[in-house]
């Protein structure tokens, strides 16, 4: 996600927003590995905790510059 994020930050302004759409993906893929972690008692509540909010907030993030781009056009 890191590398997606960057690489988006490079691109010309017209193919932000399918790949940030693509990064949207393998965060919301990401959220769910982490609660299948949990659940089969991989992670303990703390550690799944605080990665479900990163999670959250780097969804916000990328909603927001998708929002952004959106209002732009």
């Amino acid at each position: 996600m890191i590398e997606s994020v960057f690489i988006t930050n490079q691109i010309p302004k017209p193919l932000k927003e399918t790949l940030l759409t693509k990064t949207n993906s393998k965060n919301e893929m990401l959220k769910l590995l982490y609660r299948l972690a949990y659940e089969m008692k991989v992670l303990d509540t703390k550690q799944y905790l605080y990665t479900e909010e990163s999670c959250q907030e780097t969804g916000k993030m990328i909603g927001g510059w998708i929002k952004y781009l959106k209002s732009n056009r």
